[in-house]
Parts: C-alpha cells; structure tokens; sequence
C-alpha cells in the first residue's frame, strides 16, 4: 500500500481555519460573558491564546504572500497563458 505524501498547505490551511473558528468562538464568548457579566475574561490566558493562534495562522498567511509575490514576478503574458512557445 501506497502512503499519499503530506500536503503542507492543505495542513497550513486546516490549521488556519481551525484556529480562526476558535479564536471567533472564543471573542463570542467573552464578549457574552462580559456583556452578562457572568464572565469575566483572564487577561493573562486570553492573550496566551491569542498567541497560539497567531501561531497557528501565521504560516498559513506567510506561504500565500510568498505564493502571491512569486506570481507577480511572472510577466503578464506568462501568466494568462499568451506566451509564445520555444
């Protein structure tokens, strides 16, 4: 049996969404539970994850601006597919 290799950004992407999905849970909740006032946030472990996300996402973003900046230096022919072939 074949083993398919890891596709990064697909990881990089699910990563991404993950963390973002959690971070706006997280926002929902404290900002419930601040306006009810039966939560109150822990500065402390709130910025803590907010790190973590930040670390999380952060790749993710960095290999589409890398991906994105590469592209801009292929002339524009090139990448609509015009150029004429050797």
């Amino acid at each position: 049996m074949r083993v398919k290799p890891l596709d990064f950004e697909r990881v990089l992407r699910a990563c991404a969404i993950g963390g973002s999905i959690a971070l706006l849970a997280a926002v929902a909740v404290t900002a419930i539970g601040a306006l009810t006032r039966t939560l109150v946030p822990i500065y402390g472990t709130t910025l803590k994850f907010l790190v973590a996300t930040l670390v999380v996402t952060a790749p993710y973003a960095e290999l589409i601006e890398t991906r994105a900046r590469r592209i801009r230096r292929i002339p524009i022919d090139e990448r609509l597919g015009f150029a004429k072939h050797a």
